[in-house]
């Protein structure tokens, strides 16, 4: 879960979108940050299957494995 959440509650209450562009600006931030994060999640998810294949090679062929 992100923390995303919180600063998107924090500017809503301090700042609220009171036209429509406002509100759509708004909005457009939200959804840029969302596909940040989901890109940041695929990104971590590719990474740490990376980084067991590697760990998998190691275990199987020893310290002085080559991958």
């Amino acid at each position: 879960m992100d923390g995303g959440w919180v600063l998107r509650l924090f500017v809503a209450f301090r700042h609220p979108a009171e036209t429509a562009e406002e509100f759509r600006d708004a909005f457009s931030l939200a959804a840029v940050a969302d596909l940040t994060i989901a890109a940041a999640a695929v990104l971590a998810v590719l990474f740490v299957r990376r980084l067991t294949a590697l760990q998998q090679v190691k275990a199987f062929q020893g310290p002085n494995a080559t991958v």
